[in-house]
């Protein structure tokens, strides 16, 4: 029988965990990330913990950890963004119950929603769950394309740096992109100038992965800023694309492109050799990337809820 604890405290046997996600992100990023993420994962993720805020949940058969979800707290919102069940207890129905613990934590803390998106490294089954629990389905997925193949799209790039002093603006510009936009529900850091500042402040200052400052570009057209975008290093070679957002009054005139060969030549300046960026299924920016060259690398399932 599992029972799901929370904890602020890895398991003993966290080092099983380690092994087999370190085996799944050499899949997708190569071994060198793998080799790192071995040696730094339980540091990290152990003093992420004592963090205010941040949570996890285990599952243990007896006095043994069979399975682990990671969450956090952030402008009101749950947000679950790591899930493994170790290979010899899966089929188990271990994700259920370790879905269903969190969210109950959660709600009964009063948290407006509830966001999940998490790129697994075994097979899960949480669609059950979060459905019964009453989340929407949002399909997406990991798109990927080398760095000189946007430079060779024919995109006349004419971005530059993003500046401190123009973070206020950038903020802007996210909210402003994604005003009626349905991803506005999976991606909390829109829904305010104030939270879109956080998010370019966290950004800036490396916590979704080393950044240069070339990585944070901008579009002014007639003295205002049309568009901007977003990136980081998430593994060795590895350059993300976090986010693209360009005004209203600017889509659909080139902006979008010009910013991905943009950050696209500031990767293959550092020596980035992969460029990735997450899309929903659903989007129109999908066709975009597409045409650019990216390919599908990994699809995941993301979930909202959100009180009515």
């Amino acid at each position: 029988m599992y029972r799901v604890n929370h904890t602020q405290t890895l398991p003993d046997s966290f080092d099983d965990f380690i092994r087999e996600i370190a085996a799944g992100i050499g899949e997708l990023y190569g071994p060198e990330a793998a080799r790192i993420y071995q040696e730094t994962a339980h540091d990290v993720i152990q003093a992420s913990l004592q963090v205010r805020g941040t949570y996890a949940f285990v599952a243990q058969d007896g006095r043994e950890a069979a399975g682990i979800l990671l969450a956090f707290e952030r402008h009101n919102a749950g947000h679950i963004n790591f899930i493994h069940v170790l290979q010899n207890h899966r089929a188990k129905g271990i994700e259920d119950g370790l879905v269903r613990e969190c969210v109950r934590t959660f709600q009964a803390s009063g948290l407006e929603g509830i966001i999940s998106e998490c790129v697994p490294f075994c097979a899960l089954d949480v669609d059950g769950a979060y459905r019964s629990l009453g989340f929407e389905h949002v399909p997406r997925a990991l798109m990927t394309a080398p760095p000189g193949q946007m430079l060779s799209s024919g995109v006349d790039g004419s971005s530059k740096p993003l500046l401190e002093t123009q973070y206020p603006e950038a903020a802007a510009v996210i909210v402003d992109a994604y005003t009626g936009h349905a991803g506005r529900r999976l991606h909390v850091e829109v829904s305010s100038e104030e939270h879109a500042r956080a998010f370019v402040e966290r950004v800036a200052a490396g916590e979704y992965g080393p950044v240069h400052p070339d990585y944070l570009r901008v579009i002014f057209h007639s003295g205002r800023m049309a568009g901007a975008i977003f990136g980081c290093e998430v593994a060795p070679e590895y350059g993300f694309v976090l986010q693209v957002a360009v005004r209203r009054s600017h889509q659909r005139q080139g902006v979008g492109k010009a910013l991905l060969a943009d950050v696209a030549a500031a990767f293959r300046r550092q020596g980035i050799k992969h460029m990735a960026l997450g899309v929903t299924l659903a989007s129109p920016a999908l066709t975009l990337y597409q045409r650019l060259g990216f390919q599908f690398l990994r699809h995941v399932d993301a979930y909202t809820w959100w009180r009515l």
